[in-house]
């Protein structure tokens, strides 16, 4: 592939800042009638901004030779570099490359508009620039500063550096002689000195400068302006801003944010019940209610106990006596058969479920809508037997794992020995999710009554 010489021509390289501008490349010495095709990478920002391609290119005649050169005017980006890329299409062989850069112009207003040597000359050598950390000071407006506390880093703390009881006490004050030391004041008092600090002999007549010395009486020294601040505050700096209202006037005695005090307001004094809306309470009745309540008397069980029995008849047994008289057991009479109670209970809600001692009865367990035991999954439904609700599963008389039948019904089977106790108890299924944690889903009294027997 013959190499071709070529030159990246620029209609306009300068983009007048705030204008959008036209760029032309161009490529020449390129034989006459070829397909020419371009392609423009911004590098930049890499990234492409014309694919290969002969649209929009167009050829001028007329180098000789049947050579021609090649234009393509395309929107570049001021201040960007651009990789230019040159192809013949019907070879097609990359045939010329060049960088560009799209330069911006600054000159964009007019000269008489710019600033002065005067005014640069006024401006302050050293401002408090806005960049200084110490601005980070002004965070809040000095009108909210607590006034005049006596800050832990104060000065006047260093003189604090030894004990008064270490000082001098009053008794042991001695009284200057003021009346010789205002004598030897008298006296001192009319000496004079010179500029070395020398008594002078005898009065010094007043020396004057000629006016020719004015000028320089009033000029500053090169140390007053060497003292002149660089780098001044100025006024229109916004923190200034929160100089809204004089130091004096700040509280001398705020309260701070950090008083323990303010832990006190924890909610609306508004949501407190007013003193208008308060009904004292009715402790005439309260005490003859009390006077009621207080003669109750309960069993073992935490159930109300009724009168004595005392008409029990004499055939019964001790054991049987105190089973009825604790409401464990219905006193029956006549000839009954074993099996009063089905065989199949289902619990629907708290309330009591009665079997009979050594049956081995199924209960279902049916849960009201929203509940849900096969999902997720890993749950599961455990069935317990206690003296009292509160005592735990390792006390119970039974604890076994229910089977789960549907999403809110599970069933279990007692056995004969797990029912060979009579009593009261409380009854309970659990629902146990996979991570081990427990919900009571359903309470009930479950009473286990002795057998009948003929």
């Amino acid at each position: 592939m013959n190499k071709i010489k070529i030159i990246i021509l620029c209609a306009c390289l300068l983009i007048a800042a705030g204008r959008a501008g036209a760029s032309t490349v161009s490529v020449c010495n390129f034989p006459s009638g070829s397909a020419a095709e371009v392609r423009i990478y911004d590098l930049t920002s890499a990234s492409l901004v014309v694919n290969t391609t002969a649209t929009g290119v167009t050829e001028r005649a007329g180098l000789g030779l049947s050579k021609s050169c090649y234009d393509y005017t395309v929107a570049l980006t001021a201040g960007h570099a651009y990789q230019i890329d040159w192809e013949d299409a019907a070879t097609p062989a990359h045939v010329a490359s060049e960088t560009l850069y799209e330069e911006q112009t600054y000159a964009d207003a007019a000269t008489s508009s710019r600033a002065s040597q005067t005014s640069v000359n006024a401006i302050p050598t050293n401002p408090l620039l806005t960049t200084d950390t110490r601005l980070n000071n002004l965070n809040a407006p000095v009108g909210s500063i607590p006034t005049n506390p006596l800050l832990t880093t104060d000065a006047r703390l260093n003189d604090l550096d030894a004990a008064i009881s270490s000082r001098l006490a009053a008794s042991a004050y001695t009284a200057p002689d003021n009346t010789h030391i205002g004598l030897i004041n008298g006296v001192t008092g009319k000496l004079q000195f010179d500029g070395s600090n020398n008594v002078k002999s005898a009065p010094q007549t007043a020396a004057t400068l000629t006016s020719a010395y004015d000028a320089a009486k009033s000029a500053a020294s090169q140390a007053s302006v060497n003292a002149i601040p660089t780098n001044p505050l100025l006024i229109t700096d916004a923190r200034l801003n929160d100089l809204n209202a004089p130091i004096g006037s700040i509280p001398t005695n705020p309260l701070l944010t950090t008083d323990t005090r303010l832990n006190y307001l924890d909610a609306n004094i508004s949501s407190r019940l007013a003193a208008s809306a308060y009904t004292a309470p009715d402790n005439t009745h309260i005490g003859l209610i009390n006077g009621v309540t207080g003669k109750i008397q309960f069993d073992s069980s935490g159930n109300v106990k009724s009168d004595p029995q005392t008409a029990i008849q004499a055939s019964v047994s001790a054991q049987d006596k105190t089973d009825i008289e604790n409401g464990t057991v219905i006193l029956l009479t006549g000839s009954l058969t074993p099996g009063a109670y089905p065989a199949k209970m289902t619990v629907n809600s708290g309330q009591p479920m009665n079997i009979f001692r050594g049956d081995s009865p199924t209960i279902d367990i049916n849960l009201p809508a929203g509940w849900n035991l096969q999902s997720p999954a890993g749950q599961a439904v455990w069935f317990a037997v206690k003296v009292a609700p509160a005592d735990p599963d390792s006390s119970a008389i039974v604890n076994s794992q229910a089977t789960i039948t549907g999403p809110q019904t599970a069933t279990i089977t007692l056995t004969g020995a797990q029912t060979a106790t009579v009593g009261r108890y409380w009854a309970e299924f659990s629902v146990v999710d996979a991570s081990g944690n427990k919900l009571v889903a359903q309470q009930f009294k479950l009473n286990i009554l002795q057998d009948v027997r003929q």
